[in-house]
């Protein structure tokens, strides 16, 4: 299943390393009283061309566009760590977001969340079975992180959000399917609840009490009605309603 989402990573695209690096025209002003000779600005204008063709040389070598250290060099030293600082920040933030997205899609995981979706299913609380089931999943997800062992950082990024939530959807809908094989085959069988119940539950560490049992029966009831409506003859409603509300009486009471 997890293979249905290896096409929804994020793109990498490379950047410049300095492409935003604020101007050096928002630096602070020099002090007052202190005068400037014409040699010393020409100093700095030759300090920066060398600092730029150094820069240059040293894009070429990392494999960046030619000009990415141009604003970089312009910079004074203490805006150069500053900015230094800030794509530190930023690179381990990614790099966190892209090992959390990691465990997203690993196996491991993936076997942990079914299991525990799949105790979602069976659990006698959940109201719905199709409509925003994905979203009242995710929402108990986002209560109880731990349980599911899904990182905080995850729920904070809403790319990963949206990764959790797919992975979500596609456990959901293969354990319906699953669910109601297995159902459909207790009922031709003829099986009792607690053997249902065992074949639900088999290999996980699922503890099922009474109302686990009640809910599992109402729904194998469910079923029951559902086929036995599907074996009927479809007539239309308005051309005879009085064969129709009988067929559904006479399935219901069975």
């Amino acid at each position: 299943m997890l293979t249905q989402f290896k096409s929804l990573g994020r793109p990498h695209r490379p950047r410049a390393l300095f492409a935003s690096t604020p101007s050096s025209d928002s630096s602070p002003d020099a002090p007052r009283g202190v005068t400037r000779s014409r040699e010393d600005d020409a100093e700095d204008a030759r300090e920066v061309k060398r600092l730029k063709m150094f820069g240059t040389q040293v894009a070429r070598q990392v494999g960046i566009p030619a000009d990415s250290l141009d604003c970089f060099v312009e910079l004074e030293v203490k805006q150069m760590l500053i900015t230094l600082m800030a794509r530190i920040i930023a690179l381990e933030a990614e790099k966190v977001c892209d090992e959390n997205e990691e465990l997203l899609r690993s196996k491991k995981f993936g076997r942990g969340l079914a299991k525990r979706v799949l105790a979602c299913l069976l659990s006698p609380n959940l109201s719905a079975y199709v409509t925003e089931v994905t979203d009242h999943v995710v929402n108990f997800i986002r209560k109880n992180p731990v349980r599911f062992k899904v990182p905080l950082p995850v729920l904070e990024d809403p790319e990963l959000v949206e990764v959790l939530a797919g992975l979500v959807s596609v456990y959901l809908t293969d354990l319906c399917s699953a669910i109601k094989q297995k159902m459909n085959s207790s009922i031709k069988k003829g099986q009792d609840i607690a053997t249902l119940v065992a074949r639900l539950v088999y290999k996980t560490n699922i503890e099922m009490t009474v109302s686990h049992w009640i809910r599992i029966a109402f729904l194998r009831r469910c079923l029951v009605v559902f086929n036995q409506l599907k074996k009927k003859e479809v007539v239309p409603f308005d051309e005879a309603p009085e064969a129709t509300l009988a067929a559904t009486s006479r399935a219901v009471s069975v």
